[in-house]
C-alpha cells in the first residue's frame, strides 16, 4: 500500500481506523475509501487500465461469438464498469 499510495500522490497515507488486516495479510478498507484509491490510480495509470480492460473485452467479446455463450451476461455485466474505468482514465 505505501508503494501504491506513493505512486498516486498521497506519500503520507494512512488506512482508515475502520480498515484492517486480515490474518491473511490483505488490508479490507471500507468501498468508499477502495473506490477513492481505484479512481486515483485509473487517473495516474491509464495505460495499465486501459490496456487489461480493452484486451478482456476483446477476447470475451470474441469468445462470446465463437461458441462461448456463458460470456454473454459477464460482457452486458462488466461493460458499465468497463465505462466506468474509461471515463476515470480519461480522455
Amino acid at each position: 500500500m505505501k508503494r501504491l499510495t506513493h505512486r498516486l500522490g498521497i506519500p503520507n497515507w494512512q488506512p482508515p481506523p475502520i480498515g484492517y488486516t486480515d490474518r491473511r495479510g490483505n488490508l479490507r478498507l471500507p468501498f468508499d475509501i477502495a473506490l477513492e484509491l481505484a479512481q486515483k490510480f485509473c487517473e495516474a495509470e491509464p495505460s495499465a487500465v486501459l490496456v487489461r480492460v480493452e484486451t478482456t473485452e476483446r477476447k470475451w467479446t470474441y469468445d462470446a461469438l465463437h461458441d462461448a455463450d456463458h460470456l454473454v451476461p459477464l460482457l452486458n455485466q462488466y461493460r458499465a464498469a468497463w465505462a466506468l474505468l474509461r471515463q476515470w482514465a480519461g480522455p
